[in-house]
């Protein structure tokens, strides 16, 4: 679906845009993305982006909708994908509800990146996991330290 949506009435925009989340994205070049939209309910989405520093970008749909594209090429991205996997099989060395944590407070991050104490608290959460017990070292979160210019693009 290609349109330029300040043509579109408070109402086609309601109708065409508030329902739907971006599921495939891909870069055309550095100043344009693609996107196929659907009715899908879920928030994150995972894409390789241009650069390595980003942990991603928060897309906000007239308030209505809000999605995070994570960027597959950013070890914090990379690492939480193994804690996923990790919560989701058989060894259970980590708990499910460890891992919505982890998802809400980056949430909170990607919304609130720059303001507040989100980003201090997920940076805290990052920092007190490596001390759990029994935790094998490819999940161990990567050393960074997080500053809200990782939660957006750099041209944004």
């Amino acid at each position: 679906m290609l349109f330029y949506d300040r043509f579109l009435s408070d109402r086609h925009s309601a109708l065409l845009i508030d329902p739907r989340v971006p599921v495939r994205l891909s870069w055309l070049d550095e100043h344009y993305l693609a996107t196929e939209w659907s009715v899908r309910l879920t928030k994150f989405f995972l894409m390789e982006m241009p650069v390595t520093t980003t942990i991603g970008c928060a897309i906000d749909w007239q308030g209505s909708r809000f999605s995070v594209l994570l960027n597959t090429n950013h070890a914090l991205v990379q690492w939480l994908g193994r804690v996923e996997c990790e919560c989701k099989g058989d060894a259970k060395t980590l708990r499910s509800a460890q891992f919505e944590m982890l998802m809400s407070l980056l949430d909170g991050a990607f919304r609130y990146a720059g303001y507040g104490n989100d980003l201090g608290r997920f940076q805290n959460y990052l920092d007190a996991w490596s001390s759990l017990p029994d935790l094998s070292p490819d999940l161990c979160p990567p050393e960074l330290r997080l500053s809200s210019e990782m939660f957006k693009l750099p041209h944004w």
